[in-house]
């Protein structure tokens, strides 16, 4: 499990839709790597605990977004300090397989 955790931008799938949380420094970076250099992934929008509405161009929204509407996505990228309590509050509701982290 640990090797599909823990993957950095350029290990992602190919064409995968994507949650960033982490409406950050850390969240900018992820974008702008994945911009320039994973064009075929595709960021929907970020999650964040403590913020919302626009960061870089795209909306932020509360983690339970994802629960209370129809989201189709592929993975929630975790870029953030505290991947760790994220994850945990995360795995309640999103399969393990869908929680990736950046190292």
């Amino acid at each position: 499990m640990i090797s599909t955790f823990f993957l950095s931008i350029h290990e992602l799938p190919k064409n995968e839709r994507i949650l960033i949380y982490g409406a950050s420094e850390s969240g900018l970076s992820a974008l702008n790597t994945i911009k320039r250099e994973r064009k075929d992934i595709d960021v929907l929008f970020f999650l964040d605990t403590y913020k919302e509405g626009t960061f870089s161009g795209l909306a932020v929204h509360k983690p339970n977004h994802i629960f209370t509407h129809d989201i189709h996505y592929d993975r929630i990228l975790v870029a953030s300090v505290y991947w760790y309590e994220i994850v945990h509050g995360l795995k309640k509701n999103v399969p393990m397989s869908m929680i990736s982290v950046l190292p």
